[in-house]
């Protein structure tokens, strides 16, 4: 009985293998986006550790892909959620080191952000309510900043350092048209500035952006445009703007009518990042795109393809969230990679 149960196990095992070899196979085999595109941008893709442990997926990945970001495990709260000073790296390090040593960039998303932060962060530990002042609050952004950064440094070629504050079309609590967050109802809009210099400090080579979503409401595109030119006063680094878009596909319209201040427009679907120069007009675009992806492949590539046709195509692309099923992936490559223009 026990050599019969042995040699059941070992014939699973083997079928384990052979599948998990004939999927990786198979992915190999499908047209790879960033081969198509090598000529025009990068393409990326966010990750969760699951899919980069799955071999199939991991597979896939390293065979379409060659930028990667961590969906949610390099956000605050996966990171230090138990105390200050206390971290827990391994779900992080396994995307970063998915990356390295598959030869792909890796974006850091996020560091400070309304939501999913470290908690903390914000409190004296006397009650839910009791908050820490201004000055102490400064000093742990601060000292997480250059822990995490610092983690992270040389491996991690850009940031998303601050994400969606500004909120002046929704009804929620505003100064402004700038969310009140507890980072800003305890700092002040220096916590913005605050951030990008501790991040740069951490990491002098990273390329630091600002992150929103909704980028194409005026009333947003201005608030943005003030702060990129109040911070480059300041000399305080920022390298790009991060456009969370969340487009579906015949929302493109919006991007080709050019929704964009001064002809800044949107090229992919979901996000996507313009690198800020010397004056508030952006020089280099990154894009992150994906929720419509997966429902409408594979007659979502033309319209996305059209965008790029017209002389607005991003310098890096990155394939976002919900798009990242391995089998609607498959869909999406197999449109995008077989006739890119």
């Amino acid at each position: 009985m026990t050599r019969i149960r042995f040699m059941l196990a070992l014939l699973a095992a083997l079928a384990l293998m052979t599948s998990a070899r004939a999927e990786q196979e198979e992915a190999a085999e499908l047209p790879s986006l960033a081969h198509a595109y090598r000529d025009y941008f990068p393409i990326g893709v966010a990750v969760s550790p699951g899919q980069i442990m799955a071999p199939s997926t991991a597979a896939y990945i390293a065979s379409q892909f060659n930028m990667v970001v961590a969906e949610n495990a390099m956000k605050p709260v996966s990171i230090s959620r138990d105390a200050q000073g206390k971290y827990d790296f391994a779900q992080a390090d396994a995307i970063v080191d998915f990356g390295v040593k598959n030869g792909l960039k890796v974006r850091g998303h996020t560091l400070i952000w309304h939501q999913q932060g470290a908690p903390w962060m914000f409190s004296t530990g006397k009650g839910p309510d009791d908050y820490v002042d201004r000055e102490e609050l400064i000093k742990r952004m601060r000292g997480y900043i250059h822990d995490v950064v610092g983690h992270f440094k040389g491996r991690v070629h850009a940031w998303d350092v601050v994400n969606e504050i500004f909120v002046p079309d929704e009804s929620v609590e505003q100064v402004g048209g700038w969310r009140k967050s507890l980072w800003y109802t305890i700092i002040g809009p220096e916590f913005v500035e605050l951030a990008f210099k501790f991040a740069h400090e951490a990491d002098p080579s990273a390329l630091l952006f600002y992150n929103d979503y909704g980028t194409e409401s005026p009333k947003k595109r201005a608030l943005m445009l003030e702060m990129i030119k109040n911070l480059q006063a300041k000399g305080i680094p920022i390298h790009g703007i991060g456009h969370q878009s969340h487009y579906d596909c015949p929302a493109t319209r919006l991007v080709r009518s050019g929704s964009w201040h001064r002809g800044h427009r949107q090229a992919w679907p979901d996000q996507s990042h313009h690198r800020a120069g010397h004056q508030p007009e952006p020089r280099h675009r990154e894009v992150r795109g994906g929720r419509s992806h997966a429902r409408a492949a594979p007659a979502a590539g033309r319209p996305l393809q059209e965008l790029f046709r017209d002389g607005h195509a991003p310098e890096e692309v990155c394939i976002w969230r919900r798009g990242l099923g391995l089998e609607r992936r498959q869909f999406l490559a197999a449109e995008l990679a077989t006739s890119p223009f």
